[in-house]
């Protein structure tokens, strides 16, 4: 089997399997840079060499560790996909990943959250909104892709709980709080639209 069939096999059984399109189409974008790279060889015949090469083409576009890891990652996954298929393959060892560099990651201060929440002053539509979305934002836990996707039914103003479809396609319950619940009211009763979306 050719190394394109192959990778669009894969992509229609992830698909299938409900990986996110995010994660395809990042996925999709790798491989179709695996092949260029490699060429259109069979998956039986890619060795340790074809990753290495792929590894310095990535270096060559100046790519960082973890972008060249999410390359990495791409092309285990195809490998595992030949695995579970019974398609010869090499194996998923061979594909490496690179060791990361230790982010510092610094976390705001409880002050600097309610900060930058009270710096979106005013009455205008937008204040109202944005205010909404920075409590919920900051309260809940969610991700910025997840709130895009909530909808007024969603959110349940007796519990103050709501549920959300998150990576790999997985539901899970997220809770705000009273102050959040009481701007996100605010900004319902001024919208003027009637669509579904909370935001």
């Amino acid at each position: 089997m050719k190394l394109s069939q192959t990778i669009i096999a894969f992509l229609e059984s992830s698909l299938a399997r409900n990986y996110s399109h995010q994660t395809l189409r990042v996925y999709h974008g790798f491989l179709r840079e695996f092949l260029t790279v490699t060429g259109d060889i069979k998956i039986s015949s890619i060795e340790k060499k074809h990753i290495e090469n792929f590894r310095v083409y990535c270096a060559k576009k100046l790519l960082q560790p973890n972008t060249v890891n999410l390359a990495m990652s791409a092309i285990r996954s195809l490998m595992n996909f030949c695995k579970r298929q019974g398609i010869r393959s090499m194996e998923v060892s061979h594909v490496e990943l690179a060791r990361n560099a230790k982010k510092n990651i610094r976390i705001l201060t409880p002050n600097e959250v309610r900060r930058i929440i009270e710096s979106v002053r005013g009455t205008s539509i937008v204040a109202v909104r944005d205010r909404a979305i920075l409590e919920l934002l900051a309260y809940s836990g969610i991700r910025v892709s997840e709130l895009t996707q909530l909808n007024l039914d969603d959110l349940n103003f007796d519990t103050y709980e709501f549920r959300v479809r998150g990576k790999g396609g997985k539901y899970r319950t997220c809770f705000f709080t009273p102050s959040a619940a009481h701007q996100i009211k605010h900004w319902l009763n001024v919208r003027t639209d009637c669509f579904p979306a909370l935001f």
